[in-house]
């Protein structure tokens, strides 16, 4: 399985759910995922990333490898698809980029799964990340769903 992370999934392990200081296990087991190359993050989720002061900048810094440089032709086709669609375009956040959208193009490109914290919004209101996974078929789940499909006992 791929696993492609959110900004939100990166930025809230590292500040209030699993600070490395604590669960030094948990960033030890997903960089070796990132090393196994199980591990992707978009070029704009590690635009926003790179803003941070935290743990999950320093972490992305250590494994540059796993950011996609969105430069593949079937994951343009699909991001367009997505940010052209009249729902789905409703993820771009004025003034910010796309990563929204580029993770889920990412995740469907690969057939990976989605890692964020954001939740289901459902019909009311603007759609989530959650939300247009579950339009689109791509599986979405946070970090706890990663521990459990890997098998991981701390």
């Amino acid at each position: 399985m791929i696993y492609v992370l959110d900004s939100s999934c990166l930025i809230k392990m590292a500040r209030e759910l699993y600070p490395s200081a604590y669960f030094p296990t948990l960033w030890r087991r997903l960089s070796e995922l990132a090393k196994s190359d199980r591990v992707l993050v978009p070029r704009e989720v590690h635009s926003e990333v790179a803003k941070k002061h935290d743990e999950s900048k320093r972490w992305l810094a250590k494994h540059r490898a796993c950011i996609d440089d969105g430069t593949d032709p079937e994951f343009q086709r699909i991001l367009v698809g997505i940010v052209n669609d009249p729902v789905h375009s409703k993820l771009l956040k004025p003034g910010r980029g796309r990563g929204d959208p580029e993770v889920i193009a990412l995740a469907k490109h690969v057939a990976g799964t989605v890692v964020t914290y954001e939740r289901l919004r459902g019909s009311s209101g603007k759609p989530k990340i959650p939300d247009v996974c579950l339009d689109l078929e791509v599986p979405c789940e946070t970090m706890v769903g990663v521990i459990e499909r890997e098998g991981w006992v701390f």
